[in-house]
């Protein structure tokens, strides 16, 4: 039971990494084809690129929140869930029902990190 719930987690891990990877090739592709087409011409590439940030900056910036608040609310309703077992639950199950407490709270600022990381990256590099 053990050696497989351990097998369960690294396999969740490397796909993660697998994402993260494929995430910042996609990335490194973009900037490098920009690149490219600019020569080289690291000036010309930034004004570019900031007068594309300044056009999608207030949907972008929308869009960002929206997702937040719907990812907020589901992750909300998850926790509250799991709050009303915790008044039944026994020893054993109080265990488990405080740990995916605390995993649905720590998820919950994990979003609320992310969608300010997002916002703050698309302000910096629009104005």
């Amino acid at each position: 039971m053990k050696q497989e719930n351990k097998t369960k987690s690294v396999k969740k891990f490397s796909v993660k990494m697998l994402l993260a990877m494929v995430f910042g090739g996609v990335l490194g592709g973009f900037f490098g084809v920009f690149m490219y087409y600019f020569h080289g011409n690291l000036e010309a590439f930034l004004t570019t690129w900031t007068k594309m940030v300044q056009s999608i900056l207030a949907p972008g910036m929308l869009v960002i929140n929206i997702i937040s608040v719907l990812a907020g609310e589901i992750c909300l309703r998850k926790l509250g869930k799991v709050c009303e077992r915790i008044e039944t639950a026994e020893d054993e199950e109080a265990d488990l029902v405080s740990y995916q407490e605390e995993k649905y709270g720590a998820i919950l600022q994990c979003v609320n990190v992310i969608s300010q990381v997002f916002c703050i990256f698309l302000l910096a590099n629009g104005y």
